[in-house]
């Protein structure tokens, strides 16, 4: 069932609020619409600054972050951007830009092994390069009708794949008159993922991680853009 709620944070740095992790842990973050990679490059330097030490010689970012986009120049643009960044912040060692495709199949064999190139096999490797993805985000990437099916679908598949994932994408509510407004693609993704519940075989535990499984949209308020929604599952 999707929930509404009210907050105020004023970044999407907040909202994503991670949780420091002991065990030396990276946050792998999947960015769904990347464009010309600010959010990717800005949360980047946000949460190594903090939890990295970017001068050290043996840097290790706390955060890596995958920025994606479905039109490849686009990408090849997000890449130049990361590479202007100043050396010493580091963040070609943190942020990467690759093309995908929002559709049920996450972007196929072609963008898992981008994605285990980018977060790495641990110690606990799965065969499932998805299973090593702890975030995925995004920002206003939603545009009514034309976004509904294709969101919906990417959104739901990597639940389906890797339950653990903390999905969050900020959002501004158009005119709900004229697009398929945030709760739409609210019961979208809860739709879809149901229906992926149903033809996952007997022996999967997927079923039992996403049994309550549910979509949260809450408003937020913003100073200087009104109409902003916050969708997490």
């Amino acid at each position: 069932m999707t929930s509404t709620s009210s907050s105020s944070p004023s970044s999407l740095v907040e909202f994503i609020d991670p949780p420091m992790m002991s065990d030396g842990s990276t946050l792998n973050i999947v960015e769904l619409g990347g464009g010309n990679g600010t959010l990717g490059v800005g949360l980047a330097m946000a949460l190594n600054g903090v939890h990295g030490e970017a001068k050290s010689k043996s840097f290790q970012p706390y955060a890596k972050i995958l920025c994606t986009d479905n039109d490849h120049r686009t990408v090849k643009n997000m890449r130049f951007n990361v590479m202007q960044q100043p050396k010493e912040c580091k963040v070609g060692k943190a942020v990467r830009a690759e093309s995908l495709d929002w559709c049920d199949e996450i972007g196929g064999d072609h963008f898992a092994s981008r994605v285990e190139d980018q977060f790495g096999a641990d110690d606990n490797s799965t065969a499932d390069p998805m299973q090593l993805v702890t975030h995925v985000i995004g920002s206003d990437v939603h545009f009514g009708h034309c976004t509904l099916n294709p969101l919906s679908s990417v959104v739901a598949a990597f639940k389906l794949r890797n339950p653990q994932i903390n999905v969050t994408l900020l959002m501004k509510e158009r005119n709900p008159e004229n697009y398929a407004d945030v709760a739409d693609l609210a019961t979208e993704i809860e739709s879809k993922v149901s229906k992926g519940l149903q033809d996952e075989d007997d022996e999967s535990t997927i079923g039992e991680e996403l049994q309550n499984f549910s979509v949260s949209v809450r408003d937020v308020l913003h100073d200087e853009i009104e109409n902003m929604k916050l969708l997490e599952c």
